[in-house]
């Protein structure tokens, strides 16, 4: 298992507001092949910058 943690920063282009958040990645590998992955990530950040 590989967990990653993510920091995104970025600009939402139908508002301009810029967004910053932060996700983790949890990987579930075997003989080099990604079996499973899961991305959590909080979406309240992203909802207050398309309404900006």
């Amino acid at each position: 298992m590989l967990v990653v943690e993510l920091e995104t920063r970025a600009v939402v282009a139908a508002t301009g507001a810029p967004y910053q958040g932060r996700s983790v990645q949890v990987f579930r590998i075997r003989d080099g092949r990604i079996l499973l992955l899961r991305d959590y990530w909080n979406p309240m950040g992203l909802a207050d910058a398309l309404r900006a």
